[in-house]
């Protein structure tokens, strides 16, 4: 047995070995056709072409808020809460000892989970006792996820009333991501276990449930929060945007030759359970007309798209067997990784509602907020959306010579710029002044 986390995510140094192995699917990306997709179904056969056109009159307003692009700046599109009554804040992470005993117990419950159900199974001494052990694991691990999403509700209402303070709710949203990832790794384990016993104890679409509920619950930006927690990692912002409906958290990370935006967002309301399929017909699950429609809702990304793939993303078996349908893109504007978006369309409403992004800052465009300079320095601010990338940039104001210094944001440190004069950190909610502070000089640009 060994610990490691899922493929698409980024290393989180010693953290990221501890978790439990999970039964993933890599996907082979060609430029410029589709990859990845199944070759087969349990319930059904695929349709994968791209003729498609969305033209059922399907466009709900929702879906145009939450997907809504930036065409002067030709930014990603990225799903955006739709819920009312949002609240927004940048929130730095630091050490804290109490969350990272917090994540280290969920740690040891997920391990403990995945080894008593390796031991029980072993122990069966018939089918019928194996099938029983998994039965009785699949309705323990239901009880676990409902308890992660009601503290995730409680949690989210909590800190929209600001009962809650938006530190202590990164917390728990770390907390709950890393018992999160370990229960996703023990319903790979019940999967396999249950496709090599005689009775069919747990379905397909059983585990298919089960790993549809946890996608929301963990993410890439909860995983660099665990490492800040933990001191793995420097302190960094996080922007932090709920609404009664859904959360979306956005960092910094990288490093000054390699640094990335990294970007989740979560919208349950989005998805109807149960409301059908509007992918499946005629016992086909249409993976082409799934692509066409994240092509509508983010068409940068597929203009500006080097590869993709359909319905693959958490591997067998997969989630478009219970509706859900992901779509990965690499882009122009993304990072080394593959899958620089990641997104999940409910088959029901024709909506995303769950969506994961990772932006290289030499690719994403960028528009100038201010400027301004003294008789030794140079500061220039340059903003995408709210919760985007801003990049500071701090040069000798005769020579344009990149220059290191102090940078705070409306009276909060923020880092020093780098050897090449930039400080990238997460867009606040203006108003806002940018301050920089090098060789006995300040200068300040107020963004309105």
């Amino acid at each position: 047995m060994f610990f490691t986390r899922p493929w698409h995510r980024a290393p989180m140094g010693p953290h990221s070995r501890r978790t439990i192995s999970v039964l993933f699917a890599l996907m082979l990306v060609v430029p410029g056709a589709v990859s990845g997709l199944p070759v087969g179904a349990a319930n059904g056969h695929l349709d994968t072409a791209e003729s498609f056109m969305w033209t059922d009159g399907h466009q709900s307003a929702d879906v145009g808020r939450a997907a809504s692009v930036d065409a002067e700046l030709r930014t990603i599109g990225r799903l955006n809460l739709t819920g009312g009554d949002e609240r927004e804040q940048t929130v730095e992470g630091r050490i804290d000892v109490g969350g990272a005993i917090a994540v280290d117990r969920q740690l040891a419950q997920s391990r403990f989970e995945l080894y008593r159900l390796e031991e029980r199974v072993d122990a069966a001494e018939s089918a019928a006792d194996r099938a029983a052990v998994l039965s009785e694991t699949q309705r323990r691990l239901d009880g676990q996820i409902d308890d992660l999403e009601r503290r995730e509700r409680q949690g989210r209402e909590a800190v929209n009333d600001r009962q809650l303070p938006a530190q202590a709710y990164l917390t728990e949203l770390a907390v709950l991501g890393t018992r999160a990832d370990g229960l996703t790794s023990v319903v790979g384990e019940l999967f396999r276990y249950s496709e090599s016993t005689e009775t069919a104890a747990v379905t397909d679409r059983t585990i298919v449930d089960l790993k549809a509920r946890l996608l929301g619950l963990r993410g890439p930006v909860r995983d660099r929060l665990v490492a800040v927690i933990e001191g793995e990692s420097e302190r960094r912002q996080t922007y932090l945007r709920t609404s009664e409906t859904g959360v979306v958290l956005a960092t910094m990370g990288g490093d000054s030759i390699a640094r990335e935006y990294v970007r989740e967002a979560y919208e349950p309301a989005a998805r109807s359970v149960g409301s059908g399929d509007r992918f499946f017909r005629d016992g086909q699950y249409r993976l082409g007309e799934a692509q066409e429609r994240a092509r509508l809702l983010y068409p940068t990304a597929f203009d500006e798209q080097l590869a993709f793939s359909v319905g693959s993303q958490t591997g067998t078996p997969f989630l478009y067997t219970a509706g859900i349908y992901s779509i990965s893109v690499d882009h122009t504007q993304g990072t080394t990784r593959s899958g620089d978006l990641i997104t999940y369309i409910d088959g029901g409403t024709g909506d995303v509602f769950r969506e994961e992004q990772y932006l290289s800052v030499r690719g994403i465009p960028t528009e100038t907020a201010g400027s301004a300079v003294t008789d030794g320095l140079r500061l220039e601010v340059a903003e995408t959306y709210t919760g985007g990338p801003l990049k500071i940039q701090l040069t000798a104001n005769e020579t344009g010579n990149p220059i290191a210094g102090d940078i705070s944001i409306s009276g909060t440190a923020m880092g020093r710029t780098g050897a090449d004069g930039q400080l990238w950190v997460v867009r606040p909610t203006a108003p806002y002044e940018v301050r920089a502070s090098a060789r006995g000089d300040t200068v300040s640009v107020s963004v309105g």
